[in-house]
């Protein structure tokens, strides 16, 4: 019985996990990664943690607008 229940357990797991990989597949998603993906980077560069947030953002943003394209 406890095998089942971690086999459950597991597929549980599987089953976020892949939703989370869904979520990353969406608009919002990859604005999210290209921000996180361009502030680690900086910040390992040296640059101080409010000048790559501010960086990060800017590129998520424009990332944004290009995959959404909001209409003012």
């Amino acid at each position: 019985m406890s095998l089942l229940a971690q086999l459950l357990q597991f597929l549980r797991f599987l089953e976020s996990l892949l939703e989370f990989l869904e979520f990353l597949t969406t608009p919002i998603g990859l604005v999210a990664l290209a921000g996180l993906i361009v502030y680690c980077p900086l910040c390992v560069l040296g640059l101080d943690a409010p000048t790559a947030m501010t960086v990060a953002g800017s590129v998520a943003l424009t990332l944004s607008c290009i995959l959404i394209r909001p209409e003012f």
